[in-house]
């Protein structure tokens, strides 16, 4: 019937108008740059060695946790244990799932002087730097 095709205009047009938004597009826009914003510091992370679980060096320490890269979770360890075996499993995981946490570990052996001034007294020792 002739109805119908009325509503079905009626329809298109509201459809165009939906099209044609300004705030439609402003909220676009905007979507559109915090996508790009979180993909580049996503590649901004990567490139700083978040998503992977590293070995850092004694002389590594430092300059590795006083970042402002936001967390940073040093695994204190003596690989022969078996503690600290299964730590490696676990953050080896939460190192490529939480990319805003940068993830390393630090043979204890070989960082006397930091075991010695964090008061490392047991192994695994978990560390949470925060920027």
């Amino acid at each position: 019937s002739m109805n119908d095709d009325n509503d079905d205009d009626n329809d298109d047009d509201e459809f165009d108008d939906l099209l044609n938004d300004p705030e439609l597009d402003d909220l676009r826009e905007h979507r559109l740059d915090q996508m790009k914003l979180a993909h580049e510091q996503k590649l901004d992370r990567l490139s700083k060695g978040h998503g992977q679980y590293r070995t850092i060096a004694q002389d590594e320490f430092l300059p590795e946790c006083n970042t402002n890269d936001g967390l940073v979770v040093v695994h204190f360890c003596q690989p022969s244990f078996e503690r600290c075996q299964i730590m490696d499993q676990h953050l080896q995981t939460l190192a490529t799932q939480y990319l805003e946490c940068k993830f390393v570990r630090l043979l204890a052996e070989k960082a006397p002087f930091f075991v010695q001034k964090l008061q490392v007294r047991t192994l695994p020792t978990l560390l949470l730097f925060h920027r």
